[in-house]
């Protein structure tokens, strides 16, 4: 390489633990990016709306983030887990169906294979976030010192930096109130620019169940996010729907205070 090439490489660092590379992480803030797929960084640096660090911090060879486990209170996912391997698995299709569609979304199969699951989410505009927002989802992370546990909600109104994802999971309570009178239903839809690897400017998920034997809302949630709206969702949508009947008027009911949290 010239001389001038090198000016312009990045070093790569691969750490055997999480808690190396947090420590790395925070000793180099500023001069390092997390890389695990590397899809989105890689269009940043494209089109030139972000630099190229001089290091960068490989997570690939880390143990144990990769995959998908089933506990007696949730769902584990791996932080270093790709979308592909998490639209095809079957474990997320029944319980969290949201999130299948929502990876199935996110570009091409090309690039499902290389991102990951936790790159989509620490992006903070991931087209997975609404639906993981929809679940409840709790977020593991490494600080360099010991693991910390987060609500993905609380993590988006205030991210904090120098920290390596471990893991997302998904908790079981949130479908512990359907019983066989329920009838489940879910909807995903993204709204972006064009049809090409962009952020999307909204993408909605929406989950709830329906008691047959009432004709009433059981739990209902909607949840939304995009390029520019990165908000927590909008929790409204339980209380003001919630054990309402299935009829026309309890739209309207819900539609301006939607609306109105729209706007802001």
């Amino acid at each position: 390489m010239s001389l001038q090439e090198r000016e312009h490489s990045s070093f790569v660092i691969q750490p055997a633990t999480a808690e190396e590379a947090a420590k790395l992480l925070q000793s180099l803030e500023g001069e390092a990016a997390i890389v695990a797929g590397g899809t989105l960084l890689r269009t940043h640096w494209e089109a030139g709306t972000a630099a190229i660090p001089r290091y960068m911090i490989d997570l690939g060879g880390l143990p144990g983030i990769t995959g998908i486990t089933n506990s007696d209170s949730g769902l584990m996912i791996g932080a270093m887990t790709p979308l592909s391997v998490c639209r095809a698995s079957s474990l997320i299709q029944n319980a969290f169906p949201l999130l299948t569609e929502a990876c199935r979304s996110i570009a091409a199969p090309s690039i499902r294979n290389l991102a990951t699951l936790g790159g989509n989410i620490v992006s903070a505009i991931g087209d997975a976030i609404p639906a993981l927002l929809v679940y409840e989802a709790v977020l593991c992370w490494h600080d360099g010192m010991q693991e910390q546990r987060e609500l993905l909600a609380d993590w988006l109104r205030q991210p904090r930096k120098g920290r390596i994802l471990l893991r997302v999971e998904l908790p079981f309570s949130y479908t512990e109130e359907m019983n066989s009178n329920m009838k489940r239903f879910t909807a995903f839809h993204k709204i972006g620019r064009r049809e090409a690897f962009t952020p999307s400017v909204v993408t909605a998920a929406v989950d709830g169940w329906l008691d047959t034997s009432t004709g009433c809302w059981g739990k209902f949630a909607l949840r939304l996010a995009g390029a520019k709206r990165q908000r927590p969702g909008w929790k409204r949508s339980n209380s003001c729907c919630r054990g309402t009947r299935l009829e026309q008027h309890c739209f309207p009911k819900c539609t301006p205070k939607f609306c109105m949290n729209l706007s802001r």
